[in-house]
């Protein structure tokens, strides 16, 4: 099975093939691919463009929050509702972020154009949930505790519980509002979500 950790460290004990593939399952068939025509002569990218492509490495002395790092945890809230008119109790979930469902109104987060901040993600429960912020790419820098050398480009990183992740990000080219969501989209359609709004930076 897919462990998110090995995106990061391929070669920890537990990415190894023979630790992820159960020895009694067999491989299975699920697509086949057929190429047909002539034979093309373009030549293969030496790179794949990807979210960090036209993006310099955000370094540790940019970083303007070091001491109040800016946080994301993915909460869930199990809410028991007595039916009306029954003496039945149904459980609801409410999918929060930092504890509170989505509200248009609220922007929780105003970002400063041009600065570059540390983010601290985690999940408060035992559900992966894969961070997304719209507009601008991250880099993760560590999970887990475990520092990612060299960082990763990302505009999704999973969250998993025991292994929180912490990203750099710098905001440019746009201002404006935009979300921080997880992206799993009956969790986001239920409130896991928040706005975040890019503000130009006084001049002195």
């Amino acid at each position: 099975p897919y462990q998110t950790i090995c995106e990061y460290f391929p070669y920890d004990d537990s990415c190894t093939y023979a630790g992820t593939l159960n020895p009694e399952q067999k491989p299975e068939k699920i697509i086949a691919i057929t190429v047909e025509g002539a034979p093309s002569t373009m030549k293969m990218p030496q790179r794949l463009p990807g979210p960090g492509v036209g993006h310099e490495d955000i370094l540790p002395t940019e970083i303007v929050n070091f001491a109040h790092p800016r946080k994301t945890s993915f909460d869930l809230l199990d809410v028991g509702e007595t039916i009306p008119e029954t003496p039945d109790t149904v459980n609801q979930v409410s999918f929060m972020i930092n504890g509170q469902l989505f509200e248009g109104d609220s922007i929780p987060d105003v970002l400063t154009l041009g600065d570059a901040e540390v983010w601290h993600i985690k999940t408060s429960n035992n559900i992966p949930h894969p961070y997304h912020i719209h507009v601008n790419p991250f880099q993760v820098v560590e999970i887990g505790g475990r520092k990612v050398d060299p960082p990763m480009w990302k505009d999704v990183v999973m969250a998993e519980e025991g292994h929180d992740v912490k990203v750099y990000a710098r905001y440019q080219r746009y201002t404006g509002d935009f979300v921080v969501h997880c992206h799993i989209l009956s969790h986001e359609d239920a409130g896991m979500m928040h706005r975040v709004r890019i503000v130009p930076k006084k001049r002195p």
